[in-house]
């Protein structure tokens, strides 16, 4: 039941409400390929990386969210609980009163489940004043600035920057990260001068249009030249690269095909055609168009 209720307010409320530009994750019509595209030929680029997102949106900013779209305070509150999930070792700083109802009165603090059919939008909507400061940030330094969810990428095709101005942009960037409850990953916290490789979200942006890495390619290629000679081996093709059964090992490497395509799509092309010209098992293998 719960799980519907949320599918429910995902396709009924949520949908519906206002995105910053930016937010690129989890949009109807949103492409990885498209938010990547943004940072083509960047000079520098700096990136960030929030630890815990979907559990550092705590329910007040979820119940500001159903607030916003007219909802009166208890049927916001009553939104916001489906939404959420008791985050035990955090007390609320306002207890609650003992009349009323009793499941309302315990002193827990939820926050959005990852998972959750309505985590990613309520995300999104919940950060929009975040992303505003933030394209703020990226504008007044002659950047462009996207978030893909928890991943954060600001670029510049200039080559008058410094690593002294994006140093302070990365401490400026970790700070308003601070200023909205979320706390930076200085571990995924990066650089990346001219002359670098730059990647986001997976592919290559160091041309005129995203690239598969040569990571990706050099995997699905693995793949593929192991599975055109798999009768050689004693073992099940499937075991032998780590899946469950012949059914897993084909949804994944066709899926890996199929986003090819949507990249390179001469090169992912290719790559299907390989995979189909392949003699599956036919008793666990299904057909792929």
């Amino acid at each position: 039941m719960l799980i519907k209720a949320q599918r429910w307010i995902h396709e009924n409320i949520l949908q519906f409400g206002r995105f910053h530009e930016a937010a690129c994750a989890y949009r109807p019509g949103s492409k990885i390929v498209d938010t990547a595209s943004l940072h083509c030929e960047a000079r520098w680029m700096v990136k960030m990386d929030v630890t815990n997102f979907f559990e550092s949106i705590l329910e007040t900013k979820v119940y500001k969210v159903f607030r916003s779209f007219g909802y009166q305070p208890l049927v916001a509150f009553e939104l916001t609980r489906i939404c959420t999930r008791i985050r035990k070792e955090s007390p609320r700083r306002i207890q609650p009163s003992k009349a009323g109802i009793s499941s309302y009165a315990n002193n827990y603090v939820g926050h959005l489940p990852q998972g959750a059919p309505t985590s990613p939008l309520l995300a999104n909507l919940a950060v929009y004043d975040l992303d505003k400061e933030l394209s703020l940030l990226a504008r007044q330094n002659g950047m462009i600035y996207t978030r893909y969810a928890d991943d954060i990428t600001f670029s510049s095709v200039t080559s008058t920057w410094s690593r002294a101005k994006a140093v302070q942009l990365l401490c400026d960037g970790h700070a308003k990260l601070k200023s909205h409850g979320f706390w930076p990953n200085h571990a995924k916290a990066h650089i990346v001068s001219p002359g670098s490789r730059k990647i986001v979200l997976g592919l290559t942006v160091d041309g005129t249009a995203p690239r598969l890495t040569k990571q990706f390619k050099n995997t699905l290629r693995a793949h593929i030249h192991y599975l055109e000679r798999f009768q050689l081996s004693n073992r099940p093709p499937h075991q032998v690269l780590g899946f469950d059964s012949i059914l897993g090992l084909q949804r994944h490497v066709f899926g890996l095909a199929y986003y090819a395509m949507g990249i390179e799509r001469g090169w992912g092309a290719a790559r299907l055609a390989e995979l189909k010209s392949i003699s599956w098992p036919a008793e666990h293998g299904i057909a792929f168009d």
